[in-house]
């Protein structure tokens, strides 16, 4: 069990990469995209037939982010409880922890770029009337 504990914390750092890598892939590929012409605005981000180099680089940084990592996190949790590391439970409850995190902020951006624009745009109109 040791073992397997050791496999997982290894398997998430990672994932980890492989999800960064892959966000990574995707915006670069928009960045081209837009620098070709691409228009990136509502309709685009909604449209069924958007397609650039590296969208898919997105699709699997979110996948990762809300399905792989938690369930190897959860696992990484059930293997520390038979493993019997010394602050193996701690640290893997912490990975958990962690990973809840970023899923949980990765969730909750969506919402964000919107209400920062109302923000911002509030303080402009109110800077410029005075």
């Amino acid at each position: 069990m040791k073992t397997a504990y050791r496999v997982f914390a290894y398997l998430i750092a990672a994932l980890v990469m492989v999800q960064a890598a892959a966000v990574a892939y995707g915006f670069f590929g928009l960045g081209k995209w837009i620098e070709d012409g691409g228009t990136l605005d509502k309709a685009a981000m909604e449209s069924d037939t958007t397609s650039f180099t590296g969208d898919v680089g997105l699709a699997i940084h979110g996948i990762f982010g809300t399905i792989v990592i938690p369930v190897v996190a959860l696992l990484f949790v059930v293997c520390a409880l038979f493993a019997k590391i010394a602050g193996g439970v701690r640290w893997a409850l912490i990975t958990l922890a962690t990973v809840v995190v970023q899923v949980a902020l990765g969730l909750a951006a969506h919402n964000l770029p919107s209400s920062a624009s109302c923000t911002a745009s509030s303080r402009w109109s109110s800077s410029a009337s005075r």
